[in-house]
């Protein structure tokens, strides 16, 4: 994901409220029955939505005068945990909405477990708001070694608009590389031109259809190569 040019003062002062931030919405969300998993990454998002790390958090971004903040939770989740279930679902109603049936690639919630796969959720005031997760590519000729595919990647409708889609695919890129991926690839439609739009702006690339869908006419594949991962005690 891109990020916008460091001010190292600046940084530094928005990264203490970004902090406090973080730790007022967790005192109090850790009593609304929420997975007992510690968030891996709190992503605060300002007014436009920049995001700029600093110490391992994202700095609050000033815009229009003022400091609007969205707090979002990043906790890796079980694919078959009931709010992963629930999400799942709503993704499932727009396929049906969009295309006339849901999404029939084969999928096994144990294909999102580590070592070879992940699976997020994002939660705001404690609910369960967005999600996604990756697998290590299974065989197919467009595909190949250390490829992850991005499956079950959403935002619920009255979140929308606030970073959430690029905060959770930043984070799947990220974890994906840390466990030894080289590329990202996913499928989506040509009834989807928000996602589309999405994933062109980070940088992905139209790649020939891969799985259940390679002949759709409505079917657009993409792709992006992740970063080299960096020993252990790179600096």
């Amino acid at each position: 994901m891109r990020q916008p040019a460091r001010r190292p003062v600046a940084c530094a002062h928005r990264a203490v409220r970004a902090r406090a931030l973080i730790t007022g919405t967790l005192a109090a969300t850790a009593a609304t029955g929420l997975p007992a998993l510690a968030p891996v990454a709190s992503v605060v998002l300002g007014a436009g939505y920049g995001m700029c790390l600093v110490a391992g958090l994202p700095e609050v971004q000033r815009g229009h005068g003022r400091r609007v903040f969205a707090v979002l939770d990043l906790r890796p989740i079980p694919f078959d945990h009931p709010d992963s279930v629930r999400l799942i679902a709503e993704i499932q109603q727009v396929y049906r909405d969009r295309y006339g049936n849901e999404d029939v690639t084969p999928v096994d919630p144990a294909e999102f477990a580590a070592p070879l796969g992940y699976f997020v959720i994002g939660y705001a005031d404690g609910a369960a708001v967005a999600c996604g997760g990756w697998r290590a590519a299974g065989p197919d000729a467009e595909l190949r070694a250390g490829d992850a595919e991005i499956k079950r990647m959403y935002v619920h409708a009255a979140h929308r608009g606030r970073g959430y889609a690029r905060a959770v695919l930043a984070h799947l890129e990220r974890t994906a590389a840390e466990a030894g991926q080289h590329r990202m690839v996913l499928e989506t439609g040509t009834l989807q031109p928000e996602a589309m739009a999405l994933y062109a702006r980070e940088g992905y690339a139209p790649m020939p259809n891969f799985g259940a869908y390679r002949d759709s006419p409505h079917s657009r594949c993409y792709a992006k190569a992740l970063p080299a991962r960096l020993p252990e005690n790179a600096t």
